[in-house]
């Protein structure tokens, strides 16, 4: 070796020293740049775990709510997954996938942050993620409750941290090779600018989880206030108070598929008179034809629905589904207004229910009050009924008859045409009393082919021109069943009025019924009033069978 050849070594050795210590200087300062990275992303990913297991303990969620959560607090959350696992590693609900995806997703008791959750509580790591086909950073937490227990794991692509990282790396090795100190300050600016930017990001995303969680907490007690209404105008009360809050001054109208099924007509509207057309066929509405939600004049498609008359605006139809049948649809007036439909499809979801609901009240209730047969109202009504109108009557020294009235010779209809024949001229009795009486009057069924009217405000000279007028009705009728005449039908009735012959409702019964038996002594086919008041005393009256 030469003495240039040395010389030239030894003034290497400096920059060749300086190489090393910025080689082993940038390599910590990268080490601490990823475990500085990991530890924000974690906690980040522990926030959102936790902001998960909030709303799961608000809403006390069971298994067909979890996806309602996972997507709530996802929307808020674009860059992260949000998972919910039961222990058996069932997939629950998932951010990134809709329902049907979910169903097709294998056991997640395989992946290691999962096990290691329900053996210790939580866990972290880093795999590669089969949903992104990149690195991943999970998080996972095991949560159990009153209602449901399993695993909420939260996750993120590593893609953007390994960015930023080499990022780092490049403008600090630019920065090094310049100036030591000046490298110093544009770390130190940078750090404090990531650390701006990463509060900001923290504070935007607690305003969005935020203002998700008061819509979670809106749409629970819309939900249930929805389940405590008894009748259709209780429902559009409450759409029309929360609802607002919910989408903002938007027009809004609910139509029901009415009972025969061929029309839907408008029960509910809110925020503004509903322009389209209140009845319509099902056949009229694009969204009832495909089975899902149609939106008219939007960037693919402007076809409108006929029922929309001529709205020539953006409109929105979300069909109402109850146990996989339609029985309704929501009509949403958009204009040119931006809408969360996640929020108006949740929003359908409970109205539909609520409105099934509602309607399997209203018909076990008509069940419970009216007689299968005729569509009377049957005893039990008659004597709740009876004994308010008596109430009233002793309260405001108010008049009430009562007519009893049976059948005359009905048991000959059953032996010589049959009992559906029987059953037919019972309807067809009830058909005459609905549209002889007034509409305050109640006419009951109590049992066999014995009926029952009450007439409220009645004096007895109305009550018998009310009872003549029922014999002359009765006896016009002429009844065919099945090509057969069935002859005249006649009914013999008793009258008795409060006051007169009673004032509770067993006399008045005992009055009227021993005034239906002088009316069948007398030849049938005609009223009695009865003679006085019943004096001894009466017990319930029971149902009469096969009278002569």
């Amino acid at each position: 070796m030469t003495l240039i050849e040395s010389k030239r070594s030894l003034f290497l050795i400096p920059f060749i020293s300086l190489g090393v210590l910025s080689s082993i200087f940038m390599l910590s300062l990268n080490m601490m740049l990823e475990t500085w990275m990991l530890e924000r992303n974690e906690q980040e990913l522990i926030r959102i775990s936790e902001v998960t297991l909030q709303g799961i303990e608000r809403l006390n969620a069971k298994g067909d709510e979890m996806e309602i959560v996972a997507d709530s607090v996802g929307l808020a959350t674009s860059y992260m997954r949000v998972s919910i696992i039961d222990p058996e590693g069932k997939v629950l609900g998932d951010s990134f996938y809709d329902e049907n995806e979910i169903a097709n997703l294998t056991s997640q008791n395989q992946q290691p942050e999962i096990q290691q959750a329900l053996t210790s509580g939580k866990s972290s790591a880093i795999r590669h993620a089969q949903y992104l086909n990149a690195d991943a950073y999970y998080f996972a937490v095991r949560f159990r409750n009153l209602a449901s227990q399993g695993v909420v794991r939260i996750s993120m692509p590593m893609a953007p941290v390994n960015q930023a990282i080499d990022s780092l790396r490049l403008v600090l090795a630019g920065f090094f090779v310049v100036q030591i100190i000046l490298l110093a300050l544009v770390i130190a600016a940078f750090t404090r600018f990531l650390q701006t930017s990463i509060v900001k990001e923290q504070n935007l995303l607690e305003k969005r989880v935020e203002e998700r969680t008061a819509e979670i907490v809106i749409l629970q007690r819309l939900a249930s206030m929805l389940a405590a209404c008894n009748s259709i105008d209780e429902v559009q009360q409450v759409l029309k108070e929360i609802v607002p809050g919910i989408l903002g001054e938007i027009p809004c109208s609910v139509s029901l598929v009415a009972e025969s099924g061929k029309f839907i007509e408008t029960k509910i509207e809110w925020c503004g008179d509903w322009p389209g057309l209140t009845s319509f066929t099902s056949n009229e509405c694009w969204a009832l034809r495909k089975g899902r939600y149609h939106m008219s004049k939007d960037e693919h498609s402007s076809l409108t629905c006929q029922h929309m008359g001529e709205i020539d605006n953006k409109t929105l139809c979300v069909p109402l589904l109850a146990h996989g049948n339609a029985i309704g649809l929501l009509h949403v007036l958009l204009d040119d207004k931006d809408v969360d439909l996640n929020l108006l499809f949740t929003l359908s979801e409970h109205l539909g229910l609520a409105l099934a609901n509602l309607n399997m009240q209203e018909k076990l209730r008509e069940q419970a009050i009216k007689d299968p047969l005729t569509k009377l109202f049957n005893r039990r009504y008659m004597d709740e009924f009876l004994e308010r109108e008596l109430n009233r009557c002793e309260r405001h020294q108010l008049s009430m008859s009562i007519l009893v009235l049976d059948i005359d010779h009905f048991k000959a209809f059953n032996d010589n045409f049959g009992h559906d024949a029987g059953d037919y001229v019972l309807q067809t009795l009830a058909v005459t009393l609905s549209a002889t009486l007034r509409k305050e009057d109640l006419a009951c069924r109590i049992g066999g082919e014995e009926f029952a009217i009450i007439l409220p405000e009645t004096l007895l000279e109305e009550a018998s021109a009310c009872a003549e007028k029922i014999n002359q009705y009765v006896k016009a009728e002429s009844l065919h069943y099945q090509g057969a005449f069935l002859g005249q039908v006649t009914v013999s009735i008793g009258v008795a009025t409060y006051g007169i012959h009673g004032k509770d409702g067993l006399s008045l019964f005992k009055s009227a019924d021993v005034a239906l038996y002088d009316a069948k002594k007398a030849g049938r086919d005609q009223y009695r009033i009865a003679k006085g008041k019943i004096k001894e005393n009466v017990t319930n009256i029971q149902p009469k069978k096969n009278k002569p």
